[in-house]
């Protein structure tokens, strides 16, 4: 998902570094829900397949977008102010896949091509993911 031309100012690095903990945050609180669901009983086998592997991909999202968090010690407050305000997740596993793309769009809208580019190329197969995996768990 490639920045837009919104008139939001750009992510600093402190802003950098509380949202892209927020959002890491999110997306691992997300693949421990997907999981739970997956391997709750009663579900169809068709879709604890689709909880599996929206689980199993929203995991691997959660590594990749931790390892953008800046490490600085300077920015120890910031990384700390994403943990202290997680997001809200919803329950049903559409909606929080719609929530994790939402909350990726927001981070997104205050991405800068060249400054946060490692960021965008991450966001862009996120997106991608999350964007096939919604209509399969509706």
């Amino acid at each position: 998902m490639p920045p837009s031309g919104d008139a939001l100012p750009p992510l600093t690095a402190a802003d950098a570094a509380t949202e892209l903990t927020r959002l890491a945050g999110a997306f691992a609180e997300a693949f421990t829900a997907l999981a739970s669901a997956a391997a709750a009983p009663g579900a169809a086998p068709g879709r604890r397949l689709a909880l599996a592997e929206a689980s199993r991909l929203v995991g691997a999202h959660a590594l990749a977008l931790a390892a953008l968090v800046p490490e600085s010690v300077l920015l120890a407050d910031a990384r700390a102010a994403g943990v202290v305000a997680p997001l809200a997740l919803p329950d049903d596993p559409g909606a929080l896949l719609a929530a994790l793309d939402d909350a990726l769009g927001a981070v997104c809208r205050r991405a800068t091509p060249v400054a946060d580019a490692a960021f965008v190329r991450v966001a862009a197969a996120v997106a991608h993911d999350l964007g096939a995996l919604r209509p399969r768990l509706g």
